[in-house]
């Protein structure tokens, strides 16, 4: 998936409700890993997205390009009433943190990553920003 393609699909569907992006990660003989969803940052160009559904997101950093914090805050973000983000990284608290400040007017988040403390699968949700007991 690049940001050319996001971009495409933006322009082609400015009123777009709901968006799926979803790419698999596939592991290379020389241990690199290819595929995964690498530009999350064109997804702040789906202004009126409500429902968002990012699976095998490669970079923290490149996702929360996406929330980015500007006058009047990321229009992404002021739309969107549900998110489910499936991380391909280990994420650390203050990571996890920075997002759910980035995201406190989605009615709900759902996050799978790997944990920096466990190194093992992980996963949260907000509503509003506030972190919801597990069900996992």
């Amino acid at each position: 998936v690049t940001a050319e393609a996001l971009g495409l699909v933006s322009a082609a569907f400015p009123n777009l409700r709901s968006l799926g992006v979803s790419s698999p990660v596939v592991a290379q003989l020389d241990g690199d890993a290819s595929g995964g969803v690498a530009c999350c940052a064109a997804l702040s160009s789906f202004g009126k997205v409500t429902s968002l559904y990012v699976s095998k997101v490669l970079e923290f950093e490149d996702f929360l390009d996406a929330f980015a914090r500007e006058e009047g805050g990321s229009a992404l973000a002021s739309s969107l009433a549900d998110m489910e983000v499936e991380f391909q990284c280990v994420l650390e608290g203050w990571q996890l943190e920075e997002l759910r400040q980035r995201c406190e007017r989605v009615a709900r988040v759902h996050i799978a990553y790997y944990s920096g403390t466990t190194n093992l699968p992980a996963q949260t949700e907000w509503h509003l920003g506030v972190e919801q007991p597990s069900r996992f």
